[in-house]
């Protein structure tokens, strides 16, 4: 299963969109280095995995493949508002093909969701949805993200630990800020939604039996519309081990990417950042 999280962060006068997973894979056995978080062809936008591996890897490979075949999907004509509709009939046209002689095995888990999001040309303005299956009406539908504090910060979960996430992040606006998700009108999200991600993954870190765990993964898009991994120090940034989309980075790689301190929020480019210095962008 998963622990999902995508958010709208403000610096100064600028936004960006991010979303954090765990990089762990279940089902008789943990793989903690998997990507659950696929930049898209057309570059503004991703989609993030949560639930039955066997379901939820295909269908991001499926509309990968819809949005490349499709030239206004892929050059971004196509605003990513209308892209919604596109993506969902494709998962409801994939998932309507799953047979098997096992009555359980017929339809998608109901945890089996993506979160989807990206840059709106046409809005102006960062959106996302997260995609669910419901059995009992056999299909996907989308809950587009609730913007907390008088609209100023979208914030959605996905994955089986999305209630005990949510509930800690409104525990920790209220203590830190005195928010809530129906108040405060001048809040807005920095990285306090990465922190519980962080958190509970540091918890969970020696339980083999979690259906959470490995290194956070993190990407972020840009108001100038380009999706980008970035790499985090983990479990700090002291052992000075790097880890992008749940890998560990070997030994003589050097990572094109900024990367995150988990602990200071603060990024740092082995290319562009002189020792010493760091940036927040």
């Amino acid at each position: 299963m998963t622990l999902a999280v995508a958010w709208v962060r403000r610096i100064k006068d600028c936004e960006e969109l991010l979303v954090v997973s765990d990089s762990r894979l279940s089902g008789g056995r943990n793989f903690d280095s998997c990507a659950k978080i696929i930049p898209l062809p057309r570059t503004d936008s991703f989609l993030c995995c949560a639930g039955d591996t066997d379901i939820t890897y295909p269908l991001p490979m499926q509309i990968s493949t819809g949005i490349a075949t499709y030239r206004r999907s892929n050059d971004r004509s196509l605003d990513i508002c209308e892209l919604r509709g596109r993506l969902l009939k494709i998962l409801n046209s994939a998932v309507g093909t799953i047979s098997s002689p096992h009555a359980e095995l017929r339809k998608p888990d109901r945890l089996t969701q993506l979160l989807f999001g990206g840059y709106s040309w046409v809005q102006k303005q960062f959106r996302i949805w997260r995609f669910s299956y419901s059995r009992a009406e056999d299909q996907f539908f989308y809950t587009p993200a609730p913007a907390w504090c008088h609209g100023r910060a979208p914030v959605i979960f996905a994955g089986d630990w999305q209630r005990k996430a949510r509930s800690r992040l409104i525990n920790l606006l209220r203590t830190r800020h005195r928010a809530t998700p129906q108040g405060n009108v001048n809040f807005h999200f920095d990285w306090e939604p990465f922190e519980i991600v962080r958190d509970i993954l540091r918890e969970e870190s020696g339980d083999h039996n979690s259906s959470v765990g490995g290194p956070p993964q993190v990407m972020k898009v840009y108001q100038h519309m380009n999706a980008k991994h970035i790499g985090v120090f983990w479990p700090n940034k002291a052992e000075g081990k790097i880890t992008i989309a749940g890998r560990t980075i070997l030994t003589y790689e050097r990572p094109d990417c900024w990367v995150l301190d988990p602990d200071t929020f603060v990024t740092s480019h082995p290319y562009y950042t002189p020792e010493g210095e760091t940036d927040d962008a």
